[in-house]
């Protein structure tokens, strides 16, 4: 069922670069009206509360994001709170399929107290002046829900998991936020997939990227029926919809231009990146059966970043794609991480 990930890339490290200040959050509303529920019924078993803020970083326009808080049962002791989100511009609901459900439905058992993040339309992407801005809105985020003790009670743990899109908003929390100093555990599933965004942009006119891209999954077995024809960069919606999309304010389109240097400057493994988290254990879960770019523009990232500390892991799930928490195999491990190491560390 599980296989451990390695992704035959190297990577030279360098001494770390943080970004600048994070930015402010701001309660527009909360209550029942807040929560949504016409786009995605509330299906969770315990009762649900719904807080709509407003998160405004430097070189960004305000964006607007609701919450939906899930606690568990009076008398169960509290193990910590756990954020999820997932993935593509981040406006759907975690809770959208039953394996996603019933995940949630039994970490709420166990304690934990969930918080579910749907972005506003357009997403987290749009309305930034880079990649690197845009990523900035959910640092803040979870840096305000951690400071906040009725979502997050002292000396309980923080952990935080994400989709796709949503794996690549904690993959810049820690090597571009420095969030490692407030999440003690991390689950990445389905990505993330801007380890690498120059690979993704220009993939079509680097062939030695094509070939290390087909040999390193080949090797570790993603996407069996891709052998040797692998997705190794973005299709064109994604390109402009997703990552030039992040530059708007800048008037630029560095992926459509293959500006390599603003991209990789862009990307999660960045040249500097801080890949130094000795309190935060990150643990990446990726389906076996996705068969989209994001294994191999996520693979340089996971592999550096395992390779640091005993603390970090990768594993390769059979059954799953790419959609993690939608699959009952890759539900039930999101589960099994979480209950192993989700656990106080700061």
């Amino acid at each position: 069922m599980y296989r451990l990930w390695l992704f035959a890339l190297t990577t030279v490290l360098a001494a770390p670069i943080i970004a600048g200040d994070l930015g402010k959050v701001t309660i527009l509303d909360s209550g029942p009206a807040t929560c949504r529920a016409e786009q995605t019924p509330l299906t969770l078993s315990e009762p649900t509360r719904c807080m709509r803020l407003g998160v405004r970083c430097p070189n960004t326009l305000a964006r607007a994001v609701t919450l939906r808080v899930t606690s568990p049962p009076d008398g169960v002791p509290r193990r910590g709170t756990v954020i999820c989100g997932l993935g593509g511009t981040g406006e759907g609901w975690y809770e959208a399929s039953q394996p996603a459900r019933e995940l949630l439905d039994d970490l709420v058992a166990e304690g934990f107290r969930v918080v579910q993040r749907a972005w506003e339309e357009p997403g987290w992407f749009e309305g930034s002046s880079s990649m690197n801005d845009a990523s900035c809105r959910y640092a803040t985020l979870i840096t305000w829900i951690h400071q906040n003790p009725a979502l997050v009670e002292p000396g309980t743990a923080l952990v935080v998991t994400g989709n796709s899109g949503g794996s690549a908003e904690i993959g810049y929390a820690l090597s571009r936020w420095d969030r490692d100093q407030i999440i003690d555990l991390a689950v990445p599933t389905g990505g993330p997939p801007m380890g690498w965004v120059h690979k993704g942009c220009t993939f079509e006119s680097d062939s030695t990227w094509a070939q290390r891209c087909n040999r390193g999954l080949d090797k570790v077995g993603v996407c069996p029926q891709g052998q040797g024809n692998h997705k190794c960069g973005y299709n064109p919606l994604q390109k402009e919809r997703i990552i030039d999309a992040a530059f708007d304010l800048s008037g630029t389109t560095p992926c459509h231009d293959g500006d390599v240097d603003v991209l990789h400057h862009n990307s999660i493994l960045y040249p500097g990146a801080d890949l130094d988290h000795p309190q935060t254990a990150v643990h990446f879960l990726i389906g076996e059966d996705d068969c989209g770019s994001t294994p191999a523009l996520a693979g340089p990232y996971i592999k550096t970043l395992v390779g640091t500390s005993e603390l970090h892991s990768a594993t390769l799930l059979a059954e799953t794609g790419h959609t993690v928490p939608t699959d009952e195999v890759g539900a039930n491990a999101i589960f099994e991480t979480i209950m192993a190491e989700g656990f106080f560390r700061h």
